[in-house]
């Protein structure tokens, strides 16, 4: 694949390629499963680990981005999506939702994820299988286990997930 990601501009990925060289390895711990916007299924992760918290920060100082978009706020990982324009009856999101809550205390109890790299990515669909263009960035450093999200990203995630709750 390419090493520049259109319409990111050549000069951002080489900046987030140094950004991320600086960051050092860390984890992120599973939290939950969980019906996203569109159906989309994953898995949400505690919270930011501090590393990455600065990270992002030094993204949103150095580079000249859209402001993020409330799903980029809280760490998670998409395990799968509806193709095309298909959607969730409200009796197949009831069902969905239960599915997964019912494995939660489960993925709570997972061990922590190490994260060794980010993947910048160009898609055309938000399921990414078919990227335009994907560069990898780094991370620096040892892996540090036992990495806590701060109390302000653990409650961005709680509130996320009691969005379900507030609509019933």
């Amino acid at each position: 694949m390419p090493d520049t990601l259109a319409p990111l501009p050549v000069e951002y990925a080489a900046t987030l390629r140094d950004l991320a060289a600086a960051t050092r390895s860390c984890t992120l711990s599973p939290r939950a499963l969980f019906v996203a916007w569109h159906g989309v299924l994953v898995l949400v992760l505690d919270g930011f680990s501090p590393p990455l918290q600065a990270l992002k920060e030094s993204i949103n100082t150095k580079l000249d981005l859209t402001p993020e978009n409330f799903g980029s706020k809280w760490p998670k990982v998409t395990l799968g999506a509806l193709s095309g324009e298909r959607e969730l009856s409200a009796a197949e999101l009831e069902l969905l939702h239960a599915t997964c809550t019912s494995f939660n205390n489960r993925v709570a109890s997972m061990p922590p994820l190490p994260l060794w790299r980010l993947s910048l990515a160009s898609y055309t669909r938000r399921s990414l299988e078919a990227p335009l263009a994907v560069i990898e960035l780094p991370l620096g450093g040892p892996l540090a286990n036992g990495d806590t999200p701060s109390t302000s990203e653990a409650e961005r995630v709680a509130s996320v997930l009691s969005e379900w709750d507030d609509r019933q």
